[in-house]
């Protein structure tokens, strides 16, 4: 697994898949991105 998508990974746990499911897909890959960048 590349270490990126290991990351994003790890971080869509942290979210919560439930929490997730709620969003639209292209929601979730900003999110998801903008969590990343807070490091």
């Amino acid at each position: 697994v590349d270490e990126n998508d290991q990351r994003l990974l790890n971080k869509l746990n942290e979210i919560g898949y439930q929490h997730l499911s709620e969003l639209s897909f292209g929601t979730q890959i900003i999110e998801v991105g903008n969590l990343i960048l807070r490091q």
